[in-house]
This record gives structure tokens, sequence and C-alpha cells, in this order.
């Protein structure tokens, strides 16, 4: 009995050694007497998914086929991710602009018309049309993209509306962004908006170029010139981010003028706390041209 047991052994062991021989040289398989699975080495598999790069049609398993997909080895980037305009100026959802080309409401000060629907290809004419437009979207899609041009106007900004500038003028099909050749200016009108501040010396009714009122917003890649006598920048009981951007106001042309650059104001009644971020900004503060007042203030009053 022991005999036949050795014996059916010995056969065993050579059945083995010769499907493992003749493996060998068609799978890299080499017989060493273990009963493993040979091992096959069948390329790349970026996504770990099993499937080899060669045949796989999603490379980097970001649920986007490879013909969809501007960048077919980096998951972080496909049709179906978020893109919000950033700093490097990346187009992270294929759709050929820094940002959502679909879900922004776009502004052109040459080329925009305010019965538009303030699209890609059909901008609104002035930021204040386009803000009244993004004020209606939900929440999370409120933002403005401002193109290259100057715009003569005030600007209130509430219901959590963003601003991002330094877009290009529609040139095939595309709007590339770039902070430098691409300015989109926004030029106080004097004597348009104003408000008050109450000061121990006294009221002042003053103009103001941009007000950020009871919103939590961004700004980003503007230029901003404020009025000769006012408030350029004006963040009210709201939580600001300013970045990328210029702001300047212009020298008092009188006696007892004031011309305020940035300030953050918060209602005497105001409960909650708020923010006034500043990233990566030139700030210009003009002197007071010879008078005996004048010049510029950053005003927190609480």
């Amino acid at each position: 009995m022991k005999q036949q047991i050795h014996i059916r052994f010995f056969i065993m062991s050579l059945l083995f050694c010769a499907v493992c021989f003749t493996g060998f040289f068609m799978q890299g398989c080499s017989c060493s007497g273990s009963s493993a699975a040979p091992v096959v080495d069948m390329g790349p598999d970026l996504d770990n998914d099993g499937i080899p790069d060669a045949e796989d049609d999603d490379i980097d398993g970001d649920a986007s086929l490879n013909e969809d997909d501007c960048d077919a080895e980096n998951s972080a980037i496909n049709p179906l991710a978020e893109d919000f305009p950033d700093d490097e100026f990346a187009d992270t959802n294929c759709d050929g602009v820094d940002g959502n080309k679909e879900l922004a409401v776009w502004v052109s000060a040459d080329e925009g018309d305010d019965t538009s629907e303030g699209t890609f290809e059909s901008p609104v004419k002035t930021i204040a049309q386009a803000i009244a437009l993004a004020s209606a979207k939900a929440e999370g899609e409120r933002d403005v993209y401002v193109v290259v041009g100057t715009y003569d106007e005030d600007v209130l900004l509430t219901d959590n509306v963003n601003l991002y500038g330094g877009y290009g003028l529609l040139l095939d099909d595309t709007r590339d962004r770039n902070l430098t050749s691409n300015r989109a200016l926004i030029e106080g009108l004097a004597n348009s908006q104003k408000m008050d501040l109450v000061f121990h010396s006294g009221t002042f009714s003053l103009d103001y170029t941009l007000m950020i009122n009871n919103s939590t917003s961004t700004l980003d890649g503007l230029v901003i010139e404020g009025d000769p006598a006012g408030l350029c920048v004006v963040s009210l009981n709201a939580n600001t981010i300013i970045s990328n951007s210029t702001v300047e106001d212009q020298t008092p042309i009188a006696t007892r003028e004031i011309s305020i650059t940035i300030a953050a104001l918060i209602d005497n009644n105001t409960d909650e706390d708020h923010t006034l971020t500043l990233n990566n900004n030139t700030i210009t503060l003009k002197g007071n041209g010879g008078l005996g007042s004048g010049g510029d203030s950053y005003v927190n009053i609480g």
C-alpha cells in the first residue's frame, strides 16, 4: 500500500513538472515544484483595475473614457471634475477654459449685450446685469467671469456672488485667462452710488466703487479704481476674499475730502464676525496732492 502511494506521488510530480516546463517557454513559468499560479506581466495598469493600460478604455479610472478625457492619465482632470478659477489657470474639467464654461455668467464690456443670457458665446455688457443673472442661480453656481475691458460702473455685490477677471475676448472658440494681458478694469462713477459713514467728527456721505454687502464673495483677477473722494472697495457685514487684484484710489481734489482704498465695515447691531482676506494684491495709496487733508485710510468700524 505504501509503495502504491509513492508511485502515485511520483507520477503526479512528473505530470506537474511536464505542464510547468511546457508553460515556461510560453508564460515565463519556472518549474520549482510549487503549485502557485504562474505570474504574467501584462504591462502597466495605472488605476490597478486588473486591465492593462493598453486594453483599458479608462486608464486613470476617473469614469471618463480616454477619448473624452483631456488628460487620460490624471484622474483629477476629466469632464466630470469640478473646475473653479485658480492661480494655475488649470482646465480641470476639459471644457477649454479655467473654470466652468457652462455654469458661469459671462460679461464683456466690448462684446456684450445686456439683453443676452450671459453665456460663453453671448455675454452681457455690464457687471450689474451679470450679478443679477448669477443671483438667480443655485448656491455654489453664482460665479461671474469678467472679460478684458473697461467697466464704467459702480458694483454692488450681494447674494454670495463671486467675480473672476482676466478672461480674453472670444477667439477660436476659447477665452484664455491671463491676469496681465486681459485686464478687467472697474472704474467708479463719480456721485453714482453713496453710503454714509458716521465718525466722531461727523457724518460723511461717500461714493463707493465696489461694495460687498451681506455676502460671502471672492474677487479675483480684477483692477478696481476708485473715485477721488470715496471708498474704492468696501466690505460691509461680509466675508470677502480679494486675490490677485489691483486696487487703486484717486488723489482727493478738494480740501477735507476722504479717499479710502479698502474698508471693512460692520454695522453696530451685527452679532456675527466677518472677515476680509487679502491675497497677492497690489494696493496703491495715492498722496494727498498737496492739500491739507486727504490721503488714504484702512477703516474697521465695529
